[in-house]
């Protein structure tokens, strides 16, 4: 009899484990914003895609009123229910540029600091996009 119980035992305490485990990731994924879809503004688009609770892939192109154009693509950390952030180390200086994605009421509010440059000459990501 201890040879049948045994294993299922075993079973069940895996099955409770794997359940619990799934379950908080589920509830994680739950607590973020949504920040998948294509985003437009005047300037540019963003494209969001990949989103787990800890991070997104995302590219992002965009022209300036005098014709440049310039283009980023990376991977953005969740850091809060509707924040994430992107950082970059500047390969000649050591800045790091970061840029900081906002999801509110259905807009994203996208902030640039220490970009020097990173997206094209005159090119910006910083703007409220929309879906």
């Amino acid at each position: 009899m201890k040879k049948i119980l045994a294993p299922l035992v075993l079973c069940a305490f895996a099955v409770m484990v794997w359940g619990a485990s799934s379950s908080a990731e589920t509830a994680d994924i739950a607590a973020t914003a949504n920040f998948e879809g294509v985003w437009r503004t005047e300037g540019g688009e963003i494209v969001i895609k990949n989103q787990s609770a800890q991070l997104f892939e995302f590219s992002f192109h965009g022209y300036s009123e005098s014709g440049n154009t310039g283009e980023l693509e990376g991977v953005a950390v969740v850091t809060s229910f509707n924040t994430a952030v992107y950082k970059n180390k500047n390969e000649y200086d050591g800045r790091i540029a970061e840029v900081t994605f906002n999801a509110v009421n259905g807009t994203l509010v996208v902030d640039e600091a220490n970009s020097f440059g990173l997206f094209g000459m005159g090119v910006y990501i910083s703007g409220m996009y929309k879906k």
